[in-house]
């Protein structure tokens, strides 16, 4: 492999790292406003993605 794949390689996991721990961030602050609102959710984007449509689905009705 030569050393500009490789710096294009490691470039793109620094990015990809980097998008990750933002997502992570964004995910416990959503998950903290909330709980001081008293919902609960699991930890997880899966659960907070599944959770928080449930969420916003019930406000609209409401």
């Amino acid at each position: 492999m030569g050393y500009k794949l490789r710096y294009c390689v490691t470039s793109v996991h620094n990015i990809r790292k980097e998008l990750v721990d933002k997502l992570t961030a964004l995910v416990n602050q959503t998950r903290g406003l909330l709980s001081k609102r008293g919902i609960v959710i699991n930890q997880g984007i899966t659960q907070v993605r599944q959770q928080l449509s449930l969420i916003l689905e019930d406000a609209k009705m409401a």
